[in-house]
């Protein structure tokens, strides 16, 4: 016979196997020897040229076992890499040579300035936990990325400021996460009402497709985006008005549709865009008055309306606008090239936020 004193002891052993279980449970499911991770990244530096790893002395073997302490990552309780954020140096290589596989716990990558080109491998798409990408300001190339559309977990997508080529493919319907979608100057191309009928439904925040060869003209359902806080559309080859449905974005802050073939009217609806902070109309050919719907623009400190065809008399619902500090209803040729990539990107274009990572 069992002694009842023996079943605390027996109930203790099996609690330790349930907390052994529980604990095995809740480590990630893709969860890699840190050193695994470590040899990938050092491969990768292996391929890049004398002085770019030179810029990586903290990627060392001798410091395997501190690789969360390597610049640029951040890893996990299970010291397993979970950002790979490096910016403004110089690397002047590609990713191809990167083994993405061997990092699936990834959730941020940033290269942000950091001369690569070449194409993005494919096999980022395998990185389930990925949220932010942004490989801005480099010079990458090819089309399209399409299989980025498959990783649904993504909130944070800039792909600005390179060389890409293509449309926004349809996979990207499946982004259901993402708020943040910024494609500026590059060479994507496509009718607007396409790109944006696939992704009216995403709850994009912030929307960034200027300096691009968009053609088309703005369609109706961009009032469908209501939670856009950023509209950029400038430097492209759009043509048509502005449909009223703009009126819908009542969290818009900022609104830039220069440099393109608009025409028509500004719409009296511009006047429901509470939160505006500064729209950019210039160089278009938009005819017609001042709606007086622009005094009710009680946020607004900076607009222009210069290089139009707007006539009849400045409405007096602009002295409404008290915070207005920028004002441009110029007609001559006195701006920068926006068509010119170097400009563009050194110009004091409108101001984009980006948030830490």
């Amino acid at each position: 016979m069992i002694s009842s004193c023996k079943f605390p002891h027996i109930l203790s052993v099996t609690t330790l196997l349930i907390l052994v279980a529980v604990h095995s449970d809740s480590s990630p499911a893709a969860a890699v020897p840190p050193s695994s991770e470590a040899y990938a990244l050092l491969g990768w530096k292996s391929q890049l040229p004398n002085k770019s790893r030179a810029l990586l002395s903290s990627w060392n073997e001798s410091s395997t076992a501190g690789l969360c302490s390597w610049e640029g990552l951040t890893c996990d309780a299970w010291q397993s890499v979970t950002s790979l954020n490096i910016s403004h140096v110089a690397i002047n290589g590609t990713l191809q040579g990167l083994n993405f596989l061997s990092l699936p716990n990834l959730t941020t990558i940033v290269f942000i300035n950091c001369s690569l080109s070449g194409g993005i491998p494919s096999t980022i798409s395998n990185l389930s936990k990925l949220t932010t990408f942004d490989l801005g300001l480099n010079s990458f190339s090819g089309g399209f990325p399409a299989f980025l559309g498959y990783i649904t977990s993504l909130q944070y997508l800039s792909l600005s400021d390179n060389y890409f080529t293509g449309t926004i493919p349809g996979s990207f319907t499946t982004l259901t996460n993402l708020t943040y979608l910024n494609l500026n100057a590059n060479e994507f191309s496509g009718d607007l009402s396409s790109a944006i009928r696939l992704i009216s439904s995403l709850p994009l925040q912030n929307l960034l497709l200027s300096s691009n060869n968009f053609t088309g003209s703005i369609p109706s359902s961009i009032g469908e985006l209501t939670k856009l806080t950023l509209l950029y559309l400038g430097n492209n080859m759009l043509s048509g008005s502005i449909p009223s449905d703009i009126g819908n974005l009542n969290s818009l802050q900022q609104l830039y549709l220069q440099s393109n073939s608009i025409t028509g009217f500004i719409p009296r609806t511009i006047g429901n865009l509470s939160s505006l902070g500064r729209l950019w109309l210039l160089d278009n050919h938009i005819h017609g008055p001042i709606p007086f719907e622009i005094g009710k623009l009680g946020s607004l400190w900076q607009l222009d309306l210069s290089q139009n065809s707007l006539n009849g008399s400045i409405p007096s619902t602009v002295s409404n606008l008290t915070g207005l500090s920028f004002l441009y209803l110029y007609a001559a040729e006195q701006r920068v090239d926006w068509s010119n990539p170097t400009d563009y990107r050194q110009h004091d274009q409108p101001g984009i936020d980006l948030p830490e990572h």
